[in-house]
């Protein structure tokens, strides 16, 4: 299997990875990603580097919403307990909110 064919093989591991959730395997993917790149010095096969634009291109929209989302947690939990509305996201990705009371108030 040629660098190039490797390389697509690691971006589709990412994305399983991504997928999956399994956050801690990025490291190692990222690891065999640069290795891979410093071994290929010239790809003629353009369909392979289209594939491998491509499947990058997915990589990062997820990696993308994965940092929203993880922010999104950051903040609501920041907030857990102050009264203010959670936020969350709907299937089609528009923001909902939700207004809580606080569980520690007293009536």
């Amino acid at each position: 299997m040629s660098p190039a064919q490797q390389l697509l093989q690691a971006l589709q591991d990412e994305e399983t990875v991504l997928l999956e959730r399994r956050f801690d395997a990025l490291v190692e993917i990222q690891r065999r990603k640069d290795e891979l790149l410093s071994a290929m010095e010239q790809v003629d096969d353009l369909a392979t580097l289209e594939q491998i634009r491509a499947q990058a291109g997915r990589n990062e929209r997820l990696m993308s919403a994965a940092l929203t989302a993880i922010r999104g947690l950051k903040t609501r939990f920041a907030n857990m307990g102050q009264g203010q509305g959670t936020v969350g996201y709907a299937r089609d990705g528009s923001m909902m909110g939700v207004e809580n009371e606080n569980p520690n108030r007293r009536v």
